[in-house]
C-alpha cells in the first residue's frame, strides 16, 4: 500500500513538472526563463510528452530526469559567481569593443575584425580567473587597432569632466564613507587628480583616454560598493519574498518533493537571518567605525553569496513557476484597472454637469464625485441592492438618478420625501407639508446663455429647506415661467427640483423619482475648468 502511494505521488509530481515545462516552452513570456531556439523548444516538448506517456514508474523517473536537466540547461541556466567590480570592467571593455567594430567597420581589415571578434567571444565566456586577462587583451587590441579613434578617446574632454564630477560627488557621500576603506578611497582620489592634471595639460587624446579609463576602472572596482548595500539587500529581500510566495503553492510543493523543499527553505531562512544581522551592523558602519565597515562589507558579501545560492535554487527548481516581468506588469496594470472599476461600480463614480439646471450650486462642465454607497450598495447592471442602509435621501440632498422616462442620468435636489405634500405657489413660494421654505435675497447671479451666448441676469436667494440652507436662482418677476402646482409624494419615491428653478426640467414636469433609480449623492467638485477656487468644493 505504501509503495502504491509513493508511485502515485511520483507520477503526480512528474506530470505536474511536465505540464509546467510544456507551458514554459510554448509561452516563454509567462516565466522568467531565457529565450528558446526552435531546437530546444522541440526537445522540451518531446521530453514532456515522454514523461506524460511513460507507463512504468522507472521509465517516468528517467524521462523526468532528462526533462529536468533539459529545462535547467536551456530555460534556467545557473549563473557563474564572479567578482562584481572585475565583471563591470569586463562588460565595459566588451561594449567598447563592439561599438568600435560597428563604428569603424569601413576601415577595419577582415583579419583584424576576426581577431577582435574572437577576443570579444573569449571575454564573454571568461571565468573568474580569466577576467583580468580578457580586459588586458581587449585594451591592447583597441589601442593597437584604433588608437585615437578608440571610442573612449573620442570626445574625451566632455566625458572626463562628467566623470570627475560624478567621482567627487561619490566620494562626498556618507554612504561612501561607510563602506570604502582608506586604500580604496585614496586610489579613486589619485585617479581623479591624475585625470584632472592631464585634462589641464596639452596631452593627446590617447593619454587623456588612458587616464579616463583608469578612473573608470577604479570606480568599477570600488565604487560599486556604495550601491552594493542597497542593491544587494533589495535583491535578497525580493528573492526571499519570491521563494516564500512560491513555496505556499501546493502544486509547487508537489513538484519539488520534500528534499528540494527543505533545501530551498534552508537557503531562504539563511538569507533572512543575514538580512537581520546586516541591519544591525549597518548602524555601526554609519558612524565610520573601521571594524564595523569591514564587518558590514563581509555581511553584504555573505548576503550576496546567500542570495545568489537562493536565486540559483529558485531558477533550478521553481523557474517554471516564476512570473515573467511582462506577466507581472500586465497583472499589476490589470489589478489596478479592476480596483478602479470596482470603486467606480460600487463606491464612487465621476459625473459631469451637462446643463445649467443646478446653477448656482453646480455650473456647466463641473466634474463631481457621486457617493454610490450612501443609500445602499447595488450590483452594477442589475440594479439590485446587496447591502441596505436604514435611511432615505435627506431633504436637500443633491442626487444623481436615472430619469424614469428617458433613462438618462439627471442631477437634482431632493425637495419632497415619501408622504410629503409639496406645493409651489406663484412660481417662487415653496411649501412642504404646509410650511413655507423661507427665501432670503442675496443679490443677483449672472451666467452666459448656452444658446445665444448673452449674459443672463437672475435673482439669487438663500433657501431654508426645513433647516438645510442652499442657494437658488429665479428669473426676474416679469420673466418667471416655472410651473406651479401641488403634488403628493408617493411611497418609494422622491420629488426633485433644480436650483435654477425657472430653467429646470424636473419633477414638476415629468413626475417623481423611484428610490431604486437613485445612483448616489453628489459630494464634491473635483474639477472645474477655469474656476480653480471651486476645486474640492463640497456640494451642499
Amino acid at each position: 500500500m505504501e509503495n502504491q502511494s509513493t508511485e502515485i505521488f511520483a507520477r503526480s509530481r512528474a506530470l505536474a513538472f511536465a505540464k509546467a515545462a510544456r507551458r514554459a516552452a510554448l509561452y516563454p513570456w509567462l516565466t522568467r526563463g531565457d529565450k528558446l531556439d526552435m531546437d530546444d523548444k522541440k526537445e522540451i516538448l518531446e521530453a514532456a510528452e515522454r514523461v506524460k506517456n511513460a507507463s512504468e514508474p522507472g521509465e517516468a523517473g528517467r524521462a523526468l530526469a532528462v526533462l529536468e536537466d533539459l529545462v535547467g540547461r536551456t530555460l534556467f541556466p545557473v549563473s557563474m559567481s564572479m567578482s562584481y567590480g572585475e565583471l563591470q570592467r569586463l562588460k565595459r571593455r566588451i561594449a567598447e569593443a563592439k561599438l568600435a567594430m560597428q563604428e569603424r567597420k569601413d576601415v577595419l581589415k577582415e583579419r583584424d575584425r576576426k581577431t577582435l571578434k574572437a577576443a570579444i567571444d573569449r571575454a564573454e565566456n571568461a571565468r573568474n580567473e580569466d577576467i583580468r586577462g580578457s580586459v588586458s587583451e581587449l585594451d591592447d587590441l583597441l589601442e593597437q587597432l584604433f588608437s585615437e579613434a578608440r571610442p573612449t578617446n573620442v570626445n574625451v574632454d566632455k566625458r572626463a569632466k562628467k566623470l570627475i564630477a560624478d567621482s567627487r560627488k561619490l566620494l562626498s557621500s556618507k554612504k561612501t564613507a561607510a563602506v570604502l576603506n582608506e586604500k580604496e578611497r585614496t586610489g579613486i582620489e589619485e585617479a581623479i587628480q591624475a585625470l584632472d592634471a592631464i585634462m589641464s595639460s596639452a596631452s593627446s587624446s590617447i593619454e587623456k583616454g588612458k587616464a579616463l579609463r583608469r578612473l573608470q576602472d577604479y570606480l568599477d572596482l570600488y565604487g560599486w560598493k556604495v550601491e552594493l548595500g542597497r542593491s544587494t539587500v533589495k535583491d535578497a529581500k525580493r528573492l526571499v519574498h519570491e521563494a516564500t510566495r512560491l513555496l505556499k503553492k501546493k502544486r509547487v510543493r508537489l513538484v519539488l518533493g520534500r528534499v528540494r523543499q527543505e533545501e530551498l527553505e534552508s537557503a531562504r531562512d539563511r538569507t533572512k537571518e543575514l538580512l537581520k544581522k546586516t541591519r544591525i551592523i549597518k548602524l555601526f558602519a554609519t558612524f565610520y567605525n573601521k571594524d564595523a565597515k569591514a564587518e558590514y562589507m563581509l555581511a553584504l558579501q555573505q548576503i550576496q553569496e546567500s542570495a545568489q545560492q537562493l536565486d540559483d535554487l529558485i531558477k533550478r527548481y521553481l523557474g517554471l513557476f516564476m512570473k515573467s516581468s511582462l506577466r507581472e506588469y500586465v497583472e499589476s496594470i490589470g489589478g489596478a484597472i479592476l480596483i478602479a472599476l470596482a470603486i467606480r461600480a460600487f463606491l464612487f463614480e465621476p459625473f459631469r454637469i451637462p446643463s445649467g439646471s443646478m446653477l448656482p450650486t453646480l455650473e456647466i462642465g463641473d466634474h463631481i464625485f457621486v457617493n454610490k454607497y450612501e443609500y445602499g450598495l447595488r450590483i452594477p447592471f442589475f440594479n439590485a441592492k446587496v447591502f441596505y442602509k436604514d435611511r432615505l435621501p435627506s431633504r436637500g440632498d443633491v442626487i444623481v438618478f436615472v430619469q424614469p422616462e428617458t433613462g438618462e442620468d439627471y442631477i437634482k435636489r431632493v425637495i419632497g420625501l415619501p408622504g410629503d405634500v409639496v406645493e409651489v405657489v406663484g412660481g417662487t413660494r415653496l411649501f412642504i407639508n404646509g410650511r413655507e421654505a423661507h427665501l432670503e435675497q442675496k443679490g443677483t447671479y449672472v451666467y452666459p446663455d448656452r444658446e445665444t451666448g448673452w449674459l443672463h441676469k437672475t435673482l439669487r436667494y438663500d433657501e431654508d429647506l426645513m433647516g438645510k440652507i442652499h442657494s437658488v436662482i429665479y428669473e426676474p418677476p416679469y420673466h418667471r415661467h416655472g410651473p406651479s402646482g401641488r403634488w403628493q409624494v408617493k411611497p418609494g419615491h422622491v420629488l426633485v427640483m433644480g436650483d435654477n428653478r425657472d430653467n429646470s426640467y424636473d419633477s414638476r414636469s415629468w413626475g417623481q423619482v423611484p428610490l431604486e433609480n437613485i445612483k448616489g449623492r453628489a459630494i464634491f467638485i473635483w474639477f472645474a475648468w477655469g474656476n480653480w477656487h471651486r476645486y474640492g468644493m463640497k456640494i451642499r
